[in-house]
């Protein structure tokens, strides 16, 4: 069993609030060596992507996937890098941006691994199933183990327990919520046959749920994290619209409304957190 102590002494640290609002956090010595681990399990699932899309880079996985991968891989660097210069006070935005684009590879490699066989179906291309549903899913695998470390290490850390208004955090959750829902719902509105619970499904693991996740989370992240994650959420939402390819193969001719709305909302989340006033 790993067992890492993360993370920013200055911002991440466990906090204790006084009666007066007052923040202390507790320096953490051992913060360098637990970005190291989050770095590395980052790095290490931008690798399995990109092997993944070095294979076959189609289908399920497209353009976007990609960008996804290497900004994953960006954010362990960047990672690894502060920890070894011993400046931890960005320790925290920059691992939540990796949970984020880790979540949602994690979300497209289970779908990928589901549904191979229904797109090789209408390829012929059968001789390659079995070998891109051991990758999909050890992606897949992979870019989850990193999300529940990075989550869990934020949580030891106390970036997942600022002192956030009750608006800003009823925002937070609230706006989540109706991205999880919605998003599915909207895409595939275009016809019925996208409306069946496996397709549902899909879309959420491959879009709304990782980006819901994330915005529900700010409600209890300190402000520059949760700013971070709402900022990793719209540049995911922009690059899956923007991904033809993707968005044609899974939700046909549905119209790209749902992502300017999932874009405009998360948006609004953010500008209320960004107003919110309480001591963080």
């Amino acid at each position: 069993m790993l067992v890492v102590f993360v993370l920013d002494p200055a911002v991440c640290a466990p906090m204790k609030v006084s009666e007066a609002g007052s923040v202390a956090p507790r320096l953490d010595e051992s913060a360098p060596v637990a970005a190291l681990v989050c770095a590395g399990w980052l790095m290490g699932a931008a690798l399995a992507a990109v092997l993944m899309l070095g294979v076959w880079s189609g289908g399920f996985y497209s353009p976007a996937s990609w960008v996804l991968a290497g900004l994953l891989g960006l954010a362990g660097v960047v990672l690894a890098i502060l920890a070894r210069g011993g400046r931890m006070a960005w320790w925290g935005p920059v691992a939540v941006v990796g949970a984020v684009m880790a979540a949602q590879l994690a979300g497209t490699g289970v779908v990928a691994t589901k549904h191979w066989g229904t797109y090789f179906g209408y390829t012929g291309l059968y001789e390659h199933l079995l070998a891109l549903k051991m990758l999909a899913g050890f992606a897949a695998g992979l870019s989850t183990v990193a999300v529940v470390v990075v989550v869990r290490r934020l949580l030891a850390s106390g970036c997942l327990a600022a002192a956030v208004g009750m608006t800003a955090r009823c925002t937070a959750v609230v706006g989540g919520g109706v991205l999880l829902v919605a998003m599915p719902v909207g895409m595939g509105s275009g016809a019925p046959v996208n409306q069946d619970a496996s397709s549902l499904l899909a879309y959420a693991l491959t879009w709304s749920l990782p980006w819901a996740a994330a915005v529900m989370a700010t409600g209890w992240m300190t402000r520059p994290a949760a700013l971070a994650a709402l900022a990793a959420v719209v540049v995911s939402i922009l690059l899956s619209a923007s991904d033809r390819p993707m968005v044609s193969l899974i939700i046909g001719d549905t119209p790209r409304q749902p992502f300017l709305w999932a874009v405009l909302l998360v948006v609004a989340v953010g500008i209320v957190r960004l107003l919110a006033r309480r001591p963080e």
